[in-house]
């Protein structure tokens, strides 16, 4: 395929896992958005002369040559394609492999039409990666450790020598690197490559929490065939695996490392003023502080007064979908309402919980403003259909607040942006809000936040330091350079403050008396204040004594609130040294290679396992166990 046919493949960035989609910052092209890298497909796309629908590869790999099926699924699943938990004690290993092609759809066709062969990822030159496969299935790139790893192949034509077409050419430098005792001199891996990589290895490991990053090493990267491959957790070449391969030959996994991690010498490349600053899959941007329409945290401006404010204002398109933060359950939703004169009063309330060396930490994530799922056509959010099929949801009269107890993955999708604001002024914009019914900072990071108790204060903010911080804040803070504004907000960034949710449930009584000692409407006529309860508060409130004791928050809405941005960043670099392991002696296999070993696009072994070639096939291979029998293998496993 051409590089001008290739550019007109629009990366969607969804990862599919077990039949999830999965939204990332990847320039992720699966096989839905390109049905011709479906490694599904039962028969060669094309043959060595053109167009072919033959069932079998024309110059299959050993053991290939009668499949039909360039894969297999997860035996350990037992047909539940679905069983994530399952997946995810399954998958510790990534393999990466060069794939001696010009481009990652030549090496597709090498792959599935010619060898019989398959990876779950290929990565071209220009970083665009394309899935060919659900992770919940078997790849046959690497032999024996297929079953517990997925595979990448990174678009490199290999040795220098070999006949190379121009636009991978002008990407690349050569490179010396010596495997299993033996010299190769290859084209080097381009950068796009690298920042792709490094993107969809921080979004496996958040999702699969036994795929560690590390590779292996004894003080520095191990340049052959690991002792025992298989016990190793995390990144491999297929060079750790077999003596008979070289690939990815020059790879580097300390800059991939250092990438994943941010320690390395490598780092994101700097932003320019004013750029959005993006941290994690929805892209949180600090700059939405400057915004008209987003207001500070932890308070907002309200006529005169400063009133609590417990989230940041995300500015977004109408419409947009809506990926999970943090992976964890919906345990509240409303998205039955229309728009009001004030906007969506829409919701989804994430749960979260966090356990190990911290201990227990459970905190919740509010995304407020979203778009009525009953008025709109489009593809409804993974947890609504999820909840579909376990049964109607719980209901609150009056606040129609849902329960739907349905676990998210990060990046899944939640729902999809409505509109808020002034009255005739509705502007596409969302609320994400980070608050917990304890404090867990200090407990996650300790020294980053400032805890601050204000107890029961609401709405208004009468906190004399919380105030000043914000009078600080200058109007041309905008025109700032980054490490001034920074430097600006941090101090109201790092706050961790305790007060009563803007979201709580308020007699009208009480709301009044708090209302009438505003400024701008001390004045106000007792219908002038009934009509800011009746039209702005009732229909935005969603926490009540009720909903509180059913997903865990004090029934006084007294709550802990921290600013989304900062949270996050900071759950992001403890998730990313929990997952980084420390340089490991990994047992290398001394036995050098008798010649020089082959790369992916030649020679049979390497790829598939005996258990790749027999099983799943009735009346060859192994036995099936009792509990095989027992549970009987679908008729689509089977060739």
């Amino acid at each position: 395929m051409s590089s001008e046919a290739r550019s007109v493949i629009l990366p969607s960035g969804k990862l599919i896992i077990c039949e999830r989609l999965i939204q990332t910052d990847a320039k992720i092209v699966n096989w839905h958005d390109a049905p011709h890298f479906s490694a599904y497909h039962r028969c060669c796309y094309r043959g060595p002369s053109g167009p072919r629908t033959d069932p079998h590869p024309y110059h299959p790999a050993r053991g290939m040559e009668n499949r039909t099926a360039r894969y297999r699924p997860r035996k350990e699943l037992l047909g539940q394609r679905t069983d994530l938990s399952t997946l995810q004690r399954l998958i510790r290993q990534l393999v990466i492999h060069h794939d001696g092609a010009n481009s990652s759809a030549e090496c597709f066709h090498i792959l599935h039409d010619e060898r019989g062969l398959s990876v779950h990822f290929l990565i071209d030159t220009d970083g665009t990666i394309y899935q060919t496969l659900d992770l919940a299935d078997v790849a046959f790139h690497a032999q024996f450790v297929n079953g517990s790893s997925l595979g990448i192949e990174l678009c490199n034509r290999g040795i220098v020598s070999l006949p190379c077409d121009a636009e991978h050419k002008s990407h690349r430098e050569p490179r010396d690197v010596t495997i299993h005792g033996h010299p190769y001199r290859m084209w080097s891996y381009t950068d796009a490559q690298y920042d792709s990589l490094f993107r969809l290895t921080v979004a496996l490991a958040r999702v699969l929490p036994e795929l560690p990053l590390r590779y292996p090493s004894n003080q520095g990267p191990i340049y052959s065939k690991l002792l025992e491959p298989e016990r190793f957790s995390g990144i491999l070449g297929h060079y750790h695996v077999s003596a008979e391969k070289w690939d990815p030959g020059c790879f580097d996994f300390p800059r991939l490392l250092g990438l994943v991690t941010g320690t390395g010498r490598e780092s994101r490349p700097a932003r320019a003023t004013g750029e959005r600053a993006d941290s994690l899959p929805l892209g949180l941007a600090r700059a939405e502080e400057l915004s008209p329409h987003g207001g500070l945290f932890p308070v907002g401006q309200c006529g005169k007064e400063l009133v609590w404010h417990g989230g940041l204002h995300v500015q977004r398109r109408a419409g947009e979908a809506v990926p999970a933060l943090l992976q964890g359950q919906v345990c509240a939703a409303r998205l039955s309402r229309r728009d009001g004169p004030f906007g969506s009063t829409n919701f989804v309330l994430t749960k979260h919980r966090l356990s190990g060396r911290f201990g227990d930490a459970v905190f919740f994530i509010l995304y407020y403003h979203l778009e009525a799922a009953l008025v709109v056509e489009r593809a409804p959010p993974f947890w609504q259909r999820a909840q579909a099929r376990l049964g109607a949801l719980a209901t609150l009269p009056g606040l129609e607040v849902w329960f739907p107890e349905v676990d998210l993955l990060v990046g899944e999708h939640v729902g999809n942006v409505g509109v808020a604001g002034p009255r005739g002024a509705h502007v596409a914009q969302l609320h994400i809000e980070v608050l917990a019914p304890n404090e867990v900072a200090e407990r996650l990071f300790p020294g980053r936040f400032a805890q601050k108790d204000c107890g029961g204060q609401a709405p208004r903010c009468l906190d004399p330091a919380i105030l000043a911080s914000f009078s600080s804040v200058s109007p041309s803070l905008h025109r700032l350079p980054d490490s001034q504004r920074d430097s600006r907000l941090l101090g109201l960034r790092r706050l961790a403050v305790r007060f009563r949710s803007e979201w709580l449930l308020l007699g009208e009584d009480e709301f009044d008396r708090g209302l009438r000692s505003t400024a701008l409407y001390r004045g106000a006529t007792t219908e002038a204040r009934q009509a800011v309860y009746c039209e702005q508060v009732l229909p935005s409130v969603w926490l009540d004594q009720r909903v509180a004791q059913r997903v865990g928050l004090p029934v006084d809405g007294v709550v802990w609130h921290y600013h989304p941005v900062e949270f996050l960043t900071a759950l992001d670099e403890l998730h990313r040294e929990a997952h980084r392991s420390p340089d490991t002696t990994a047992e290398r296999d001394d036995r050098a290679a008798a010649g020089p070993a082959q790369d992916g696009a030649s020679g049979d072994e390497g790829y598939a396992s005996e258990e790749d070639r027999a099983d799943f096939v009735l009346g060859a291979g192994d036995e099936l166990s009792t509990e095989e029998l027992a549970s009987g293998y679908p008729s689509h496993w089977l060739r």
